[in-house]
């Protein structure tokens, strides 16, 4: 009689569909649930800027069967910058790739560690963890993937530990945001409040979760390291490491090389700094001075590009093309094999660019159907509640309409002209700041309408199902921590919460 090999658990048993095929499908729920009465109402062309006779509410209404299709061409046109960014990035990524620096760089590093490759882990993530507190980084992570990934890989770990790094790292920081322009400073400008305002709570709960969001990462990795079949994604162990891993022998590293590399590692540095705002956290205007000088005295030098701190993704594409040029000179091997590098790295990154753009479809989609003006509507209720309760049910509110509306500072501009009426009398204003910052960011981390998790999981070429597989505990620890550290922060003074 055969041994009869006993079944393993899997938390989830079936195929999950492709990325692109699972955000249709969203889209596609998102039209039929327009044809239910009640659920569409209005729109704003532009939901950043107030209403007024350029920009009135339109009326919204239940959508048809082929805005399926329309919904990420729509979705292209409006994610085209992070979409060019995306590509940019894959072009300059291949220019470095060709000149050997960053095989040479990895392998000299993870030699030098020599066993202690682990402390990468927390050493990557507290940075990436302060970018998204300060400056919401999120679409500027996506080069990090295909750095780190190969540098975990020849340390001994799997591919997700460099997803849960850069993934959890910078968002983390976003979901416990202290400065971040883009939610802090949005939601207390449409509040009428100072951003300074409940930062002191802000910054122990961010520092609390980085800690702990490491810890967790670096739990995992251990294990893998341990026991590689512990790894989500080890029947994908030859995939990846055929994928990300040079099999040749580790170029050496040389003088020219070490350039390239510094210049590399330059390149994120001063993206980093380009992005966070400096004159708002300094109360200067001292680089929008020395921004116009430049342009006063040296106008042929530069005339467009935004002054220091001030930069967009925009921005940041044109960093990342213009130094691709530098490293190509140093590493000079033709004009026509430039070009062949820049195409053949922008193509790796092309199914990622797709399924930023169907992300963007399900905002599209949500925006023209009317669905987020009826979500913010129902916020309107909650008044007659205890403050803790406020909060809780606030933070489940606002995932929901998070996903209605995965712009933080679209979320902003429409639900806190609303919702600070009703919570600033009651002593909550900044508290359910707190509350969006933590709700939005929850979103960003998991939700697969979020496109940069999206993409960040087809660079890795790393299964949604298995992704979630290694990240439920922590995502339950995640939401457990914020809702207890919102309902301390109610039965604190105001001026700390």
């Amino acid at each position: 009689m055969g041994i009869t090999k006993k079944k393993k658990f899997r938390l989830f048993p079936f195929k999950m569909p492709t990325a692109i095929t699972v955000l249709f499908f969203i889209i596609a729920l998102i039209i039929i649930i327009s044809w239910i009465p009640g659920t569409t109402g209005k729109w704003l062309e532009d939901e950043s800027k107030p209403v007024s006779t350029d920009n009135p509410w339109q009326d919204g209404g239940p959508l048809g069967i082929m805005d399926l299709f329309l919904a990420p061409i729509k979705g292209f046109i409006g994610s085209s910058d992070i979409i060019v960014f995306v590509l940019v990035i894959g072009g300059y990524i291949g220019i470095v790739m060709k000149s050997g620096a960053l095989d040479a760089g990895i392998g000299r590093l993870v030699k030098r560690l020599n066993g202690k490759e682990i402390w990468i882990i927390p050493s990557i993530m507290t940075i990436l963890s302060i970018g998204g507190t300060v400056e919401g980084m999120c679409e500027e992570t996506i080069p990090y993937y295909l750095i780190i990934i190969p540098a975990m890989l020849a340390a001994g770990f799997d591919v997700v530990t460099a997803v849960l790094m850069i993934l959890l790292g910078a968002g983390v920081g976003v979901m416990f945001s202290t400065l971040n322009p883009f939610a802090i400073a949005t939601a207390s400008q449409a509040s009428g409040l100072n951003p300074g305002d409940g930062i002191i709570w802000r910054l122990i709960c961010w520092f609390l979760a980085t800690i702990g969001t490491i810890a967790f990462v670096m739990w995992y990795a251990i294990r893998v390291k341990r026991n590689p079949e512990k790894s989500v994604v080890f029947h994908l162990h030859s995939e990846h490491h055929e994928e990300f891993i040079n099999k040749e022998e580790i170029p050496e590293f040389t003088k020219r090389r070490k350039i390239i590399l510094a210049l590399f590692g330059l390149t994120f540095l001063i993206m980093v700094l380009c992005i966070i705002p400096w004159g708002k956290i300094t109360g200067t205007t001292i680089f929008d001075d020395f921004h116009n000088t430049l342009i006063k005295y040296f106008p042929y030098f530069t005339s467009q590009i935004n002054a220091f701190g001030d930069w967009n993704i925009e921005m940041l594409a044109f960093l990342f093309f213009f130094v691709s040029i530098i490293i190509a000179a140093i590493d000079w091997k033709g004009e026509e094999q430039y070009v062949r590098n820049f195409i053949s790295g922008s193509s790796e990154l092309l199914g990622v660019a797709l399924i930023i753009a169907v992300a963007g479809g399900i905002g599209w989609s949500l925006q023209h159907s009317g669905m987020q003006h009826v979500v913010v509507g129902q916020l309107q209720s909650i008044d007659k509640l205890p403050r803790f309760a406020i909060v809780i049910i606030g933070f489940f509110a606002f995932l929901l309409i998070a996903f209605v509306i995965p712009s933080t500072s679209g979320f902003a501009k429409a639900v806190f002209p609303i919702v600070s009426k009703i919570v600033i009398p009651l002593g909550l204003g900044s508290g359910m700041i707190t509350t969006f910052v933590m709700a939005s960011g929850w979103i960003n981390l998991f939700a697969p309408s979020a496109g940069v998790m999206m993409a960040g999981l087809a660079i890795a070429k790393v299964p949604l199902t298995s992704f979630y597989r290694a990240i439920w505990p922590y995502t339950i620890g995640i939401t457990v921590f914020a809702l207890i550290m919102l309902s301390i922060g109610t039965l604190l003074p105001q001026s700390i919460f």
